[in-house]
């Protein structure tokens, strides 16, 4: 009993000094405020495949810069550099994009009260090729551009000599969503023309979604093994029916059949929900599977006539 209480005791004590908050001193010397003013905030888009050791480290020499700068890992993805001089920092920041190991930086100057959505948009300098002639002017482009991000600076003057096949326009990129290669607009006449887009100092990228935050083995909008497994099925029973019919197949073979018969496809799932998931492990994601294929036959079924 006494040792139960004891116990309890000890329990409440360290529950009270976990729950006590420590309240930071309003004294000057527990500010950083004025430091920060000439400092710059950033952070990692691919903190996984990016070195903040070497970031820090690095950047004082590639900026060339040296003891004019110096920089504060806070995190394994955000960071800090606190510039001696004003220019030097507007000097980084007109650059645009910087990258380590090949994936892209954020960086925006410090404010004391950060937004919600402070450092979730990139500067970069877009390049937009085939532009029809007929519409070859400062409205077009902008709306163009629009498409892919705000619009910061558009250095174009209709009346001069253009020497480049592509116009620059500087953007502001919201990095939560996919890069766009290319814009099809639809002209007055009704054609249809497409707008190539590239970006300056982009490197790497998921090829999958095309966001600059992970590489494509980790991209979350891959197809999942189950529904390549429902794919491939449909696939190789539609081969079979059409070999043992003698008729002329629905696709070329190695090619994805696209939108096949209600009820060939009915067939197909109760075919397949029949037989044992490839690579699928845990029983009860099976047997969801299975009663969502055995449900879409059945509405399937009940359409065709």
């Amino acid at each position: 009993m006494e040792f139960q209480l004891d116990k309890c005791l000890q329990k409440m004590s360290i529950e009270e000094e976990e729950d006590a908050p420590l309240i930071n001193s309003d004294q000057p010397n527990f500010f950083s405020t004025e430091r920060n003013l000439n400092s710059i905030m950033g952070r990692f888009l691919n903190p996984d495949k990016q070195r903040m050791s070497k970031w820090i480290l690095d950047m004082p020499r590639i900026w060339r810069l040296y003891d004019r700068v110096r920089g504060i890992a806070l995190s394994r993805d955000r960071f800090q550099f606190i510039f001696k001089y004003e220019e030097d920092l507007q000097e980084v920041l007109k650059t645009g994009v910087w990258t380590q190991d090949d994936w892209g930086v954020v960086m925006e100057r410090w404010v004391e009260d950060l937004p919600p959505n402070y450092l979730m948009f990139l500067l970069i300098w877009l390049r937009l090729r085939n532009i029809p002639v007929n519409h070859y002017t400062q409205a077009t482009i902008k709306s163009i551009a629009k498409c892919v991000g705000q619009v910061i600076e558009f250095p174009f003057d209709e009346n001069e000599a253009q020497s480049k096949d592509y116009v620059r326009i500087r953007i502001l990129f919201d990095v939560s969503k996919g890069l766009r290669n290319s814009k099809e607009i639809q002209l007055p006449n009704g054609s249809m023309v497409k707008i190539g887009i590239d970006y300056e100092r982009i490197r790497k990228r998921c090829f999958q979604c095309q966001r600059l935050t992970h590489e494509k083995p980790r991209c979350p909008y891959l197809p999942s093994v189950a529904s390549i497994s429902v794919e491939n099925h449909f696939s190789e029973l539609i081969f079979a029916s059409d070999k043992d019919n003698n008729s002329v197949p629905l696709v070329e073979k190695n090619q994805t059949p696209v939108c096949p018969p209600p009820k060939l496809m009915a067939d197909a799932m109760k075919a397949f929900v029949s037989q044992p998931l490839v690579q699928t492990q845990n029983p009860y994601v099976w047997m969801v599977f299975q009663i969502t294929l055995l449900l879409v036959y059945h509405l399937i079924s009940a359409l065709v006539v």
